[in-house]
């Protein structure tokens, strides 16, 4: 299932890969962009996937830490320390 970005979610990604870049390098910035999509395909996928937790007394958010994806990336391209939580709505 296609995913959709809400409210800054796709300005906020950019932030976050251009810190990324800044600190550890375009080549460690692609590979967290990599990990990012994956995420966010297999959230679109199964909205409520191992992992994911319920955002208590918030009807319906779920949020799915990006180390739960790090098995989606080749192991060449894993981020070791993802520090970013997806939030679904």
């Amino acid at each position: 299932m296609p995913y959709r970005l809400v409210g800054r979610a796709a300005s906020r990604i950019d932030e976050i890969l251009f810190e990324s870049a800044r600190r550890w390098g375009i080549d460690a910035a692609a590979r967290y962009h990599r990990l990012i999509l994956a995420a966010m395909a297999e959230i679109g996928d199964r909205p409520d996937l191992v992992g994911s937790r319920e955002i208590p007394r918030v009807a319906g958010p779920r949020t799915y830490h990006l180390r739960s994806v790090r098995r989606l990336v080749e192991p060449a391209a894993r981020v070791a320390e993802p520090r970013h939580l997806v939030v679904t709505v």
